[in-house]
């Protein structure tokens, strides 16, 4: 009986939830889909016959749920004016591109330091929930963090069949020895490590494709003083992150930038000791194949006809916004947010205010590339 009411209570609070307020276009797909799962869910439950029937569809409506309430948090949050609503339309577009034309995008906030995206949501398997820092979710200057995030979805849809098969090959080599079988190679909390470190480069690469240079200066942002210098064996370090940034950014227009300068702009984490051998294997795997990751993400985002920013096109947003102007000829949004850092390096001020001025300009860029976009206005020649 309490599964029962325990539906009926969700589809309360989704009455609740005046989805024509929402901002996102998918908020009423979202809710009609809701109820009618879950309308779903009680019919089974009234019907069932026994106990162990009953069970299992209470199972089933409480996982339901769970993924309900999650969705329908990040479509709440998705309404508050904290939220950077200009950039919607951009970002969902290359949602489209990554995930899919079915996808489903949830820009919002959360109330922690990291971005997050949810992937595989079990109800709705379409839905792509990306959540930015409360503090920084109006901020066009840390969208690459966006490509990141997006960077996970298309990660789920490489195929990684020839590179599980390279690194079981190379973890075997490093880690057989006369004492212990090769079978320790492919024991799956290595691999799983080595493939998770793997998974960040080519999430970062994906990342610069779409945002060029920015993309370092949000990572930059982000992590120069993180909260702890802890080594995390899910990661690489994060001077070693910063180096594989810069050895992506070499693939584009934007080639040049000092590796060894800017990795150390991040503090050193320690090295796993000599005695872990496991460690010291998924490290000298990640960075071999590194290289390799990296051509994989620029030839996936390629293979979505995903935009790469272009020089001169950054260079224009830059003098429009240093000029105190919108930028005005349909650029993409990589590129706004490349000349967005190439403006305020040259503001020569970094406070607050000048930040604020500089993001509504973004913003309103943003807005304006979406009117080229959809064929409002038209690029110069």
């Amino acid at each position: 009986m309490s599964a029962i009411l325990q539906v009926e209570a969700t589809i309360d609070l989704i009455h609740d939830i005046d989805s024509a307020r929402l901002p996102q276009p998918s908020a009423r797909r979202i809710v009609r889909d809701s109820i009618a799962k879950l309308n779903g869910h009680l019919h089974a439950l009234r019907a069932s016959t026994g106990r162990p029937l009953y069970y299992d569809e209470a199972a089933s409506a409480l996982s339901s749920i769970s993924d309900i309430l999650l969705v329908l948090g990040l479509l709440e949050n998705s309404s508050n004016v904290r939220n950077g609503f200009e950039t919607y339309s951009a970002i969902s577009e290359l949602t489209r591109k990554i995930v899919g034309d079915d996808a489903l995008l949830l820009l919002s906030f959360q109330w922690d330091w990291e971005p997050y995206v949810h992937i595989d949501i079990t109800a709705f398997p379409h839905v792509v929930g990306i959540s930015l820092p409360a503090s920084e979710a109006k901020n066009p200057l840390v969208l690459a963090l966006v490509g990141h995030e997006l960077g996970h979805w298309l990660w789920e849809k490489v195929d990684k069949l020839a590179l599980t098969q390279e690194i079981t090959a190379r973890l075997r080599k490093l880690l057989s020895t006369p004492d212990a079988p090769a079978e320790v190679a492919s024991k799956s909390e290595v691999h799983q490590l080595t493939m998770r470190q793997l998974e960040e480069i080519f999430c970062d690469s994906v990342m610069v494709y779409i945002f060029g240079p920015s993309s370092l200066r949000a990572f930059h942002y982000f992590l120069q003083s993180p909260m702890s210098v802890a080594p995390v064996r899910e990661y690489p370090s994060y001077r070693d992150r910063a180096g594989y940034l810069c050895d992506a950014l070499d693939k584009t227009k934007f080639r040049g930038h000092d590796r060894k300068r800017f990795s150390l702009e991040f503090p050193e984490q320690s090295d796993p000791p000599a005695s872990d051998s496991e460690w010291n294997a998924i490290v000298k795997v990640r960075r071999d194949l590194a290289s390799d990751i990296i051509a994989t993400a620029f030839a996936e985002c390629e293979a979505r006809e995903l935009d790469m920013p272009g020089v001169e096109a950054v260079n224009a947003v830059a003098q429009a916004l240093s000029s105190k102007m919108p930028a005005s000829n349909g650029q993409t949004l990589g590129e706004l947010v490349c000349g967005a850092w190439l403006a305020f390096d040259g503001s020569n001020s970094g406070t607050r205010t000048e930040v604020a001025k500089l993001n509504e300009l973004v913003l309103k860029s943003v807005e304006i590339s979406e009117l080229y976009r959809r064929g409002v206005l038209h690029a110069e020649t």
